[in-house]
């Protein structure tokens, strides 16, 4: 049966996946993301090659920073430490397959949209919390990216005076909420460590006051959640801010409150969605002669 792949290109692994043309994942794959260029597109290419078959159709990749659309290069990424990876081109060559590249958490929202928590969903924004925040933002039933880098959400500024951010400014909101701010309280909060418990309520509060953010300006039906952080601690986490973004956002008591939902898709989110995007692909008719 016709297959494709999906990757994703994080900030400290790259995952892999294969799916039929259903959607379903037949087998998947991760590595440790490497230093240089040279090496993460070979890295890249050595998953593909592990998963792939005499099936395999086309491609995708997400990955975690600013893509430019369509041509599939690499422009920048805070956590990533590369600048203008023409990835989608020189795989293509490789491979000997059509190839399509997008920023990991727009590839996540294609997943919550289609077999996820936003299914059903005309308007909805997908945060993925993860060495950063990235974002993903669906309106009208499609993937919004602007000119190209459209829902670099994690980069809103809620702290002028604050912790300084890998992209080069202080008090980003990927500041205030993050794996890193979480990881040194998830063993103590699991004991019921009170002062951890506080500390992660503090991050929830946070994610809370970004979300506020978000609804005042696209006012989306559903905000869909997800990265480690969530996997990790979106019990903790979310009631924080579900009440955090009914507290501070403006009209709250004439609004119906924004739904928030825990991502349905996890961690492999943006494999999934990439492996959908190279499944749109590989369904093109081919161009003529």
């Amino acid at each position: 049966m016709t297959d494709t792949i999906g990757v994703d290109v994080g900030g400290s692994f790259i995952k892999a996946l294969r799916l039929d043309l259903s959607g379903t994942v037949e087998d998947r794959d991760t590595l440790p993301v490497p230093g240089s260029p040279g090496e993460v597109t070979t890295a890249v290419e050595q998953l593909v090659r592990r998963l792939q078959t005499v099936e395999t159709r086309a491609v995708g990749v997400g990955m975690a920073g600013l893509v430019r659309w369509p041509e599939g290069e690499f422009v920048w990424g805070p956590h990533l430490p590369w600048v203008a990876l023409a990835i989608g081109e020189t795989l293509r060559l490789k491979l000997g397959l059509p190839v399509v590249i997008d920023n990991d958490a727009n590839c996540a929202a294609i997943a919550e949209l289609r077999v996820g928590a936003a299914r059903g969903c005309n308007d909805a924004v997908l945060v993925a919390i993860g060495t950063g925040i990235g974002g993903g933002l669906i309106i009208g039933g499609e993937v919004y990216r602007g000119t190209s880098f459209a829902g670099e959400l994690g980069h809103l500024n809620l702290a002028t005076d604050g912790d300084a951010c890998a992209c080069g400014r202080r008090g980003c909101w990927e500041t205030l909420v993050s794996m890193a701010r979480l990881q040194p309280w998830l063993e103590r909060a699991g004991r019921g460590e009170a002062g951890a418990l506080e500390a992660i309520g503090l991050v929830g509060r946070w994610l809370g006051r970004g979300l506020a953010l978000v609804v005042t300006v696209l006012d989306p039906e559903v905000i869909i959640v997800g990265g480690g952080a969530i996997e990790a601690a979106g019990d903790l986490l979310l009631p924080q801010a579900r009440a955090e973004l009914e507290r501070v956002i403006e009209g709250s008591k004439y609004r119906t409150p924004t739904e928030v939902r825990a991502a349905a898709t996890g961690v492999w989110a943006g494999a999934l969605g990439a492996g959908l995007l190279a499944s749109d692909l590989a369904s093109q008719p081919l161009p003529s002669a």
